[in-house]
């Protein structure tokens, strides 16, 4: 259960609280925000009691169900960690643990846990990548804008959902899980809008109690239409590696899963739909990896996930410069990103090139 309310404006001088305060009432008129929103908007009329993480699971946590974890900044560790200890004191059994790129150790999915919980990613960070390798943990590949559908269409049940929240004058709710460069939108004018947040304390203190922060669900801040309506859209994702031809993977090295799809496909689509015909797909990325390897591959690995299709690519971006890769021949791309290469690996791709597709690299 969910509930959505305003963002508390920060200390400032009474002046400025006053231009601040003009400010938001002036916008509320044309935000279309909740026009769509499926979340509740008015909390229940009742307390709920309140217990200690422990108390709380061992009244509610059972066998076979299904726990939500929010994500990114909110991970809420101490939950997760009491979740775990409870479903290990309880000897409980087949507790799938939901959740997209949490923060910090996760417990949950360490080998003891194997029979209690098994982990579900709808995007995966680096504290379950080890246990869905190994498989004791899942991952579901998705468009970030498409998750929200998992729990309205009941694809996904949950029976828990732990949420880390904070005491404010006003209760405020962080839903969806991305935020992307450029997503100043122009229905959120003077507004910086995203879905999630990680980083440092700078970062947070920046965005606490802030009003021009506006986080908002993922369906609506990564859907292609309306990222596609943005003017002067610029959408930059990066990758593990581009093939010659243009396929771009960014979740898996070779069959490794090492993240997900997240948002990539969903802004690269919706600046390359733009419609004042001025946006900017752009996948960037370094030349090399640490090993000295090129970063731009004959072929992609075997067993590596296609994100963004070659027909979807437009820019990609290396230190060593710009391939548009737009209306352009199998060879004519290949030319290109063979241009932004490595000067180390350039002949290599060449002669790999010429293999694959029977002529030479050409402009």
């Amino acid at each position: 259960m969910s509930v959505i309310g305003k963002f508390v404006v920060p200390n400032v001088s009474p002046k400025n609280f006053a231009k601040i305060g003009a400010a938001l009432q002036a916008s509320k008129s044309s935000r279309n925000y909740f026009t769509y929103t499926q979340e509740l908007s008015q909390p229940l009329d009742r307390k709920p009691e309140i217990l200690s993480a422990k108390q709380a699971f061992e009244k509610c946590l059972k066998s076979g169900q299904t726990v939500y974890a929010q994500g990114a900044a909110a991970t809420p560790v101490p939950l997760l960690d009491a979740m775990t200890d409870v479903g290990k004191a309880g000897n409980l059994r087949d507790i799938k643990v939901v959740h997209m790129h949490t923060e910090k150790e996760a417990k949950y999915v360490a080998p003891e846990y194997k029979d209690i919980f098994r982990s579900v990613s709808l995007f995966m960070a680096a504290n379950v990548r080890k246990s869905v390798a190994e498989g004791r943990s899942d991952a579901i590949p998705i468009f970030l804008q498409d998750i929200p559908k998992l729990f309205h269409r009941k694809i996904i049940r949950p029976d828990i959902a732990l949420i880390q929240v904070r005491q404010l004058w006003f209760l405020k709710f962080t839903s969806g899980y991305h935020i992307q460069p450029g997503t100043g939108k122009k229905f959120h004018k003077g507004r910086i809008v995203g879905s999630f947040l990680v980083g440092n304390k700078e970062l947070y203190d920046f965005v606490d109690n802030n009003p021009f922060i506006e986080m908002l669900e993922i369906d609506y801040v990564n859907n292609t239409h309306v990222v596609s309506l943005l003017p002067d859209m610029t959408a930059i994702n990066s990758c593990i590696e581009v093939d010659i031809t243009g396929q771009v993977c960014a979740d898996s090295i070779g069959t490794r899963m090492f993240s997900g799809f997240g948002g990539q496909v969903d802004f690269i689509r919706g600046a390359a739909e733009a419609v004042d015909g001025r946006g900017k797909p752009i996948i960037a990325l370094v030349s090399t990896t640490k090993r000295n390897e090129s970063k731009i591959v004959p072929t992609l690995k075997v067993g590596a996930g296609v994100v963004t299709t070659r027909a979807h690519v437009n820019y990609v971006v290396t230190e060593q410069g710009i391939a548009n890769l737009f209306g352009k021949t199998l060879r004519q791309r290949a030319y290109e990103l063979i241009k932004i290469s490595h000067p180390d690996h350039r002949e290599t791709l060449e002669k790999a090139a010429f293999e694959r597709l029977k002529c030479m690299p050409a402009p």
